[in-house]
């Protein structure tokens, strides 16, 4: 009953920005991605009492759509960079500066309506009707075959294998470069949703603190990653000198750094 009412909620979220997300619209693609991502931790922490049931095969069908729309979200945050870091006029002209951004929003219109018909098409449609089965049919059919009490145990074991995964992934990072804050940023994300969902289930208060700390830590990577991002997006254009963008984004990074340095060391106490 606490699996199909968190993964309920989520599936709600998806409803509720599927039209915004046919318009173009910014914050409802946003809102769409963290849905999929949530219900596929939560189909992964609930998988040994799903198992009997289509959850691991929808878990799988999620993870790509995820992927599909991540172009169409990289240039909604792109432009907004490009637009709040006009170059000086000696770096660049007025009208050749206006030429790029045009080019990056026809960029971003095609990407929008990519994810559109993502949103439209087949295989998004029959994921929608595998998860109202799942919820309508097969968990309320599982019920009976789950022993009582065996929330908070899934709960904390879950919990901890992400905290474990976040750990490792820590240890393999030298310099967080792009590729390792990447990956490190994901299990931290995880974690943290675990510890949203799972916290009146393990007590509360100690939880939630790690909730936040975990949180902070995601947003700090989540910046880094964006600034990565669109190095790369500067790397592989010629249509302006990227110099001045490049090493404001360096800067930021250094900066961002430094502050994940001071977080994971709060996180870790």
């Amino acid at each position: 009953c606490f699996a199909r009412q968190l993964i309920l909620a989520e599936c709600r979220m998806l409803e509720d920005a599927e039209p915004g997300v046919l318009l173009g619209q910014r914050m409802p693609l946003h809102d769409l991605r963290v849905a999929l991502r949530k219900l596929a931790v939560l189909l992964r922490a609930f998988r040994k009492p799903l198992e009997t049931t289509s959850a691991p095969r929808i878990e799988q069908a999620l993870r790509p759509l995820g992927k599909k729309l991540g172009a169409a979200r990289d240039l909604d945050v792109w432009l907004a960079f490009l637009n709040s870091h006009a170059p000086r006029e000696q770096d660049i002209s007025g009208e050749r500066w206006q030429a790029f951004l045009q080019k990056q929003a026809e960029l971003k219109l095609r990407q929008k309506k990519a994810a559109a018909r993502a949103l439209t098409g087949a295989p998004y449609q029959k994921l929608k009707s595998a998860l109202q089965r799942l919820l309508q049919i097969e968990m309320p059919a599982a019920i009976h075959h789950i022993p009582a009490g065996s929330t908070e145990r899934l709960a904390a074991k879950a919990l901890r294998k992400a905290l474990g995964r976040v750990r490792e992934q820590h240890a393999l990072c030298r310099a967080l470069d792009p590729e390792e804050s990447h990956q490190l940023r994901i299990a931290i994300r995880k974690a943290r949703y675990l510890a949203d969902y799972f916290g009146g289930a393990l007590g509360g208060g100690a939880v939630a603190r790690l909730g936040r700390s975990l949180k902070q830590m995601q947003s700090i990577l989540g910046r880094i990653h964006d600034g990565d991002v669109w190095s790369d997006m500067l790397r592989a254009q010629n249509r302006i000198p990227a110099g001045a963008l490049l090493r404001s984004i360096r800067n930021e990074r250094k900066t961002q750094q430094a502050h994940f340095k001071k977080a994971w060391s709060r996180f870790s106490k």
